[in-house]
């Protein structure tokens, strides 16, 4: 993985790192979710954010708080450690430290697995697309094109199922 992280995607395969990575967080979510049906697990606890809101001033429904958890959860902690000038082991340490503190924060210990997952994966898009090299802006932004995909996928799942319920 260090080898695969040290080689920064550039051109179409930035795109196609955000079309995998989207699909790998939806297997990822999925399969959780079926996991703790399985088990009997009850996450009627979790943060639940359904995103049915359907006010126009989507600026503040979606972009900025995405911008603050980039900001917060991955390039801020990313950003201190390469200043540190600590080893790549240690960087994903870090990104793995800050993404079951993000997950934690959604919610209780069941969103670890959910958020804290997806938040480890957008650590590994940033690293890989620029975080490790210091290109922080496009490191920046691939992450987040990925997370606004996510979320407006489910804001119009979540719509369309709750106009026709």
């Amino acid at each position: 993985m260090l080898q695969w992280l040290g080689k920064e995607a550039c051109g179409k395969q930035v795109v196609y790192y955000i079309i995998g990575f989207a699909i790998l967080n939806l297997v990822l979510q999925t399969s959780g979710l079926k996991i703790a049906e399985l088990l009997a697990i009850d996450l009627s606890s979790m943060s639940k954010n359904t995103m049915t809101d359907t006010t126009p001033d989507i600026f503040y429904m979606m972009i900025v708080p995405v911008l603050m958890e980039e900001a917060t959860f991955r390039l801020g902690p990313i950003f201190c450690a390469k200043k540190l000038e600590l080893s790549t082991p240690k960087i994903l340490m870090v990104a793995l430290i800050s993404s079951v503190a993000f997950g934690y924060l959604h919610g209780n210990v069941y969103n670890i697995f959910f958020q804290g997952t997806a938040g480890f994966l957008y650590s590994l898009l940033l690293l890989k697309c620029g975080g490790l090299q210091e290109h922080y802006g496009k490191a920046l932004v691939v992450p987040i094109i990925c997370l606004m995909r996510w979320l407006l996928l489910r804001f119009s799942y979540n719509n369309f199922t709750a106009t026709r319920v």
